[in-house]
């Protein structure tokens, strides 16, 4: 299949066991353009183990991964991100001792090969800096672009992680729990900020906050014991008994 028509992201097959212990089981994923595809589990489902598979930092005993039709199986995270497969991760990867703009900066400068150990340089360089700028206005930090980092709440820096994840300018982004430690006065504002990212891009969410996926998510896939269990819309899942029984409860019925 060419690129052209390729799903954004395509994953067949996958298996992965560790002795006797099988973490993933004949699993299959697709993501097209612009998809807004959520993954949800009890904790040991295999969710993590499957983000770690899928952006090369872990390799798969078999199975395939796609991305926009170039297999990238065997590629590590330093191949796949350049290639437009970025995550973000549980717990913040930031820089709590500089600013949210020179954080923003050192991230666009990864992607354009701009020399990362010269932040004043980085600052007088007007298409840098505009970049930094646009993206402190998408996730809604324009006010916080000059304060450090370790002084702003938990759900402020989580939005900083995401504009660095999206200087990569990524075509498959993967939300590792964005909700994880974010106050619940703080997710309205995250998910006004997910829903406002390019429609091209496809992202795959991995969260515990079921408010916030069933709001998000248009497509949902339940992983448990390392297999999925089932996908569907929204309404499927929430309509899915065993899905209920092994994760949701009767909350969500």
């Amino acid at each position: 299949m060419s690129a052209q028509f390729a799903a954004a992201l395509s994953v067949r097959g996958l298996h992965k066991s560790f002795g006797a212990l099988v973490v993933a089981r004949d699993i299959g994923l697709e993501l097209p353009t612009g998809a807004r595809h959520a993954l949800i589990g009890p904790n040991g489902a295999g969710k993590t183990t499957l983000v770690n598979m899928i952006t090369g930092a872990l390799r798969p005993d078999s199975g395939s991964i796609a991305l926009l039709g170039e297999d990238i199986t065997a590629l590590p995270p330093t191949r796949t991100v350049p290639r437009g497969l970025v995550r973000t991760f549980q717990i913040t990867n930031l820089f709590p001792r500089l600013r949210v703009w020179e954080n923003l900066a050192l991230a666009v400068a990864s992607r354009t090969g701009a020399d990362r150990n010269m932040l004043r340089a980085l600052s007088r360089q007007s298409g840098v800096m505009d970049e930094v700028a646009e993206l402190a206005a998408q996730v809604h930090l324009a006010p916080d672009i000059g304060r450090l980092v370790q002084e702003l709440p938990y759900g402020r820096q989580r939005l900083v992680e995401l504009a660095m994840a999206l200087a990569l300018r990524p075509k498959v982004l993967l939300l590792d729990e964005p909700a994880a430690g974010v106050p619940s006065m703080e997710t309205g504002q995250l998910l006004e900020v997910l829903q406002a990212l390019p429609h091209e891009m496809a992202i795959l969410m991995i969260d515990h906050d079921m408010d916030l996926v069933f709001r998000y998510a248009r497509r949902i896939t339940v992983l448990v014991g390392g297999a999925v269990l089932t996908e569907g819309s929204p309404a499927d899942i929430r309509a899915d008994e065993r899905v209920r029984d092994v994760y949701l409860g009767k909350r969500h019925g």
